[in-house]
C-alpha cells in the first residue's frame, strides 16, 4: 500500500492529526509523537480522510504517548470499523470517542473544546484535510 498523507498542527491545547488513506509514514508518525509529548497539549482530534494502516510499533507509540498525558481523544472518521473499535475501546474506561466526518462540529465540542474555539479547531481539521486529499 502507498504511504498514507499525513498532516498535524497544534492550537491551543488541542493537538490535530489528519491523515489520508495508505500507511502511516515512519517518519512522520514519530515526529507527530514527539511533538504531541513536548507541547501541553491536553486533547488529541485524530480526522481520517480515508483508510489508514499503523504497524503494531506505530500504535504501541501512539497509545504510550496518549496515556502518559491522560488525553482525551476523539476520531472522526467515515469508517465504521474504526468507529466500532473506538467504541469498544471506550468501555474499558479509555477517553475516546468517535464520530463521522460530517459530525466535525459535535466531535469537537467532545474533545471538551471552549465553545469560542470550536470554530478555530474545525476550520484547523478542514484545511489540514484539504491538504491530505482523498
Amino acid at each position: 500500500m502507498a504511504l498514507a498523507r499525513f498532516k498535524w498542527t497544534v492550537i491551543d491545547d488541542v493537538i490535530i492529526g489528519v491523515t489520508g488513506a495508505g500507511d502511516m509514514p515512519e517518519d512522520g508518525w514519530k515526529q507527530f509523537v514527539a511533538e504531541m509529548l513536548a507541547k501541553p497539549v491536553t486533547k488529541y482530534l485524530q480526522y481520517a480522510t480515508g483508510a489508514t494502516q499503523l504497524s503494531s510499533v506505530q500504535r504501541k507509540l501512539g497509545i504510550d504517548a496518549v496515556a502518559e498525558k491522560k488525553m482525551k481523544v476523539v476520531m472522526v472518521t467515515d469508517s465504521t470499523v474504526v468507529r466500532g473499535i473506538v467504541t469498544a475501546a471506550s468501555w474499558f474506561g479509555l477517553k475516546v470517542s468517535s464520530w463521522r466526518l460530517a459530525e466535525i462540529e459535535a466531535a469537537v465540542k467532545d474533545l471538551g473544546v471552549p465553545s469560542d474555539r470550536v470554530d478555530v479547531i474545525m476550520k484547523a481539521a478542514k484545511k489540514l484535510a484539504e491538504q491530505v486529499g482523498d
